[in-house]
Parts: C-alpha cells; structure tokens; sequence
C-alpha cells in the first residue's frame, strides 16, 4: 500500500503529543488535497498546529484558511464547554450525576490547547437508574 504524502503529512499531524516536535513537510505537497482531506477527517486544527510548530512553508491563501479553521474551532470549543457546564449544572439540579467522555470530557488531557479537534456533539454518561431523572 502507497501512503501519499498528504497522507503522512495528516498522520503527523494526528498523533497526538503534549508537546509535538517539529516533522519535516514534503516539498510536493498537494496543499488543496491535503486540506481537503483534514476537513474531511476533522484534522485541520491539529494540521495548522503541526505546520506551525514544524515551520514549514505553507502558500498564503492556505496558511489564512487553516488560521480561520482554527480560530472557528476554537470558538465552537468555547461554545461546547459553556454547554456542558450548563447541562451538568441542569442535571446536578435534578439529581443526576453525569460524567463527560469522548471529546469533551478528555481535550484537556490530550490536547494543549484549544481550536485542535472540532467538538460537534457533547457525550454524557449518566448512570442507567438515573435515566429517567434526565428527561
């Protein structure tokens, strides 16, 4: 199997680290091609992150599209922890105890900051004997 560049290039960029170190960009890279795959793939925070800290020559128009993806999921992000407090505080108020899990319940530990990975939907556990309190 062939991995494009573009692919290795999202790879790169997926794997998380607290602290990523900088990885080389491959001089012929298909920019449209490869920011149409992170869009596909929920990557473009994370690729913007990774070209950043790599250094790397991004053309201009590319460079501003992935800075106002980043900026936009970095607002969202705000957008869904403000959610979150609001249904933990609803629920707490009716009794139930939930638990976040999945993206919002794990950015912190896994990312260092915000606008990295969209967040499109809250996942919440609340305990099976609790279900019908949440209504």
């Amino acid at each position: 199997m062939i991995i494009s560049d573009e692919y290795r290039l999202l790879i790169a960029a997926a794997t998380p680290h607290r602290h990523p170190a900088p990885v080389p960009v491959p001089a012929g890279i298909d920019w449209e091609l490869a920011l149409s795959l992170a869009a596909d793939h929920r990557l473009l925070g994370l690729l913007a992150r990774h070209l950043r800290v790599s250094g790397a020559f991004v053309p201009e128009r590319f460079a501003a599209r992935l800075a106002a993806e980043r900026q936009r999921i970095a607002a969202e992000e705000l957008l869904a922890r403000r959610q979150l407090i609001e249904a933990a505080e609803v629920l707490a108020g009716a009794g139930v105890r939930m638990v976040a899990f999945k993206g919002a319940g794990m950015i912190d530990q896994v990312y260092e900051q915000s606008g990295l990975r969209p967040m499109v939907d809250l996942d919440l556990l609340i305990a099976p004997e609790q279900s019908g309190l949440s209504v």
